[in-house]
């Protein structure tokens, strides 16, 4: 049996999972790398999949999603004292000052936008792209809004894009998830209102609460061909369980239903479906479940 040794130079292979690490020496300088496999295809988790940098100008949201880790932290953090609390937000104290940045700017991320924070939101944007910034606006987004967004930043379609959130085709799961975010119907519409003012959109199917499939489906006879639908899994999953499944209106059979779509065999079911379409990209929640079984 050869004694494996560390070699003094480092592995200069981009594409695997030893690059800048020693070497292994298996005599007669058969220089051979720990590791195998390629590089993993995931870059960044959460936010930083998407941005640089985020900003945001309430704390609370009227949406009111169940499974909204931004609620929970709130609440621990005692920013809020609960769920309700969270559903009547407030803003932000303060000036939020923004600065010049080569990245992408995603605002916003712990809340989404209404009437109630437009005006704030609308400042906080337009601060950003009046400095240069590229800026992401992400939102299940009412497409009233968005089509007062378009129109306002009409001029701005190179620095300015839109993600909206859908993250199921059934209106049911959407209800009983996002009680108070906008229609399936609604978002569909405000796809339509962006492009109508040449804004670029992509949509986020996270976290997915069912099959996906059907709803790439009809996303794809809406979207342009170069636009992008991300998928991911829920995050936090037994956090979200432990936060509701003492409380009144927690529904069991939704809950099991979530875990059986968040489970990893249909994940990669989904993936196996979809890896192949160009337009698809996935989250780091995805690709970690993939990659384990590789």
């Amino acid at each position: 049996m050869i004694e494996e040794r560390p070699y003094q130079r480092n592995c200069q292979n981009k594409e695997c999972l030893s690059f800048g690490t020693p070497l292994v020496d298996r005599g007669y300088n058969n220089l051979v790398c720990r590791e195998t496999k390629p590089k993993s295809k995931i870059r960044g988790f959460g936010t930083k999949e998407w941005s640089t940098e985020s900003g945001n100008v309430s704390i609370g949201c009227k949406h009111g999603c169940l499974y909204c880790y931004a609620m929970m932290g709130a609440v621990r953090r005692k920013q809020v004292s609960g769920y309700y609390s969270w559903i009547n937000p407030k803003d932000r104290k303060g000036t939020v000052r923004t600065h010049k940045t080569d990245g992408v700017v995603m605002i916003p991320t712990t809340h989404d936008i209404t009437m109630d924070n437009y005006t704030q939101f609308m400042e906080l944007v337009s601060s950003h792209l009046r400095k240069g910034n590229d800026v992401l606006i992400v939102s299940k987004p009412h497409s009233a809004i968005i089509e007062k967004v378009a129109r306002e930043f009409c001029n701005f379609t190179d620095q300015l894009k839109f993600r909206f959130t859908i993250t199921a085709k059934d209106e049911n799961l959407l209800k009983y998830w996002e009680p108070f975010a906008p229609s399936l119907t609604d978002r569909l519409n405000a796809i339509n209102r962006a492009h109508d003012f040449g804004f670029t959109v992509s949509i986020s199917i996270e976290p997915l609460l069912e099959n996906p499939v059907p709803l790439v489906d009809t996303l794809k006879r809406i979207l342009r061909q170069d636009e992008e639908i991300w998928i991911g899994r829920m995050n936090h999953m037994n956090e979200v369980e432990a936060f509701w499944k003492d409380q009144a209106g927690w529904d069991i059979h939704q809950w099991n239903f979530l875990c059986m779509a968040s489970d990893p065999t249909y994940i990669r079911m989904y993936y196996n479906d979809l890896k192949d379409d160009p337009q698809i990209r996935w989250k780091e929640s995805i690709l970690k479940i993939v990659e384990m079984n590789e």
